[in-house]
């Protein structure tokens, strides 16, 4: 088969981590190629399949990358995930279908865009002091703002100005945060390994390029079970999954379910290359 890895224009190539995919996959007799989903250029039926890989930058461009989707669905392409499940988890307010299935996740409320709404509503509703809220479209840390207690009145505004460009999720900043957020990675629904990503001291995001630490971590039986309960509750087959999460109280408690575009951490676990070749091959022949 001739595999597209999806990316986008400012980085078209493959990413080191996907890199450590070509050769396993390669194994299987396939052919692989970076492909930009926002290069109008390609042919897109040249491609047996894509794979959304790094196509990092669709949440500046939602329009143009959901008709893209619709593009490729109309050509009949394969995609993974499969097209439906990606149109479900780009709006983060699949959270809320979650939490009806009897999955833990953080406390979260959705605020529409425009909404006339108060800080200190929120802050007497979750009984917190620190709170986060982030648009429901976004990826990394787009957009996601940090108010303290103590600022409910000046940065008011700040968080008005955020209601009149999208829809909000609000949820209370979780101390266990700064232990350290849970990445628990899947290939085929089949959990493959798990990373600890903990932010810098006074920072709540754990992204390396803002200071954040990545690395690979043992998990208990009970742990990777919730994690798979979660996996579970998705109709429908994975190539891929990340659910992200913290450990509150000894349970499991997810933050974000990534069925996009995930980075999975390949490098950090090399057994994962081959993982993942076997489970698009075991998809391709179902």
């Amino acid at each position: 088969m001739n595999i597209a890895f999806v990316t986008y224009a400012k980085s078209p190539r493959f990413t080191p981590s996907d890199k450590l995919l070509v050769k396993p996959l390669e194994s299987f007799g396939h052919k692989l190629f970076p492909a930009p989903w926002d290069n109008p250029e390609i042919d897109w039926q040249k491609f047996d399949v894509l794979i959304l890989r790094s196509c990092w930058n669709y949440h500046l461009h939602i329009d143009g990358f959901l008709s893209w989707l619709k593009k490729i669905k109309k050509l009949g392409i394969r995609l993974w995930n499969p097209y439906q499940i990606v149109l479900w988890n780009i709006d983060k307010r699949y959270l809320f279908d979650l939490e009806k299935k009897g999955i833990g996740i953080i406390p979260t409320k959705l605020i529409k865009k425009n909404a006339v709404s108060t800080l200190k509503k929120y802050f007497s509703d979750f009984n917190c002091q620190e709170l986060i809220v982030k648009p429901t479209i976004g990826a990394s840390a787009y957009k996601i703002n940090r108010f303290l207690v103590s600022e409910a009145e000046i940065r008011l505004k700040d968080f008005q100005q955020m209601l009149t460009q999208t829809d909000c999720l609000i949820q209370p900043l979780m101390k266990e945060i700064f232990e350290g957020e849970i990445s628990m990675i899947f290939l085929g629904k089949k959990f493959s390994h798990a990373i600890l990503k903990q932010p810098r001291q006074d920072e709540f995001r754990v992204q390396i390029e803002l200071g954040g630490t990545e690395e690979l971590t043992n998990l208990s039986p009970e742990l990777i079970k919730q994690g798979q309960k979660i996996i579970d509750s998705i109709k429908g087959n994975l190539l891929y999954a990340r659910v992200d999460g913290i450990i509150h109280d000894g349970k499991f408690m997810l933050m974000e379910l990534e069925l996009v575009e995930p980075h999975l951490f390949l490098d950090l676990y090399p057994p994962s290359t081959l993982q993942f070749a076997q489970a698009f091959q075991k998809l391709s022949e179902s």
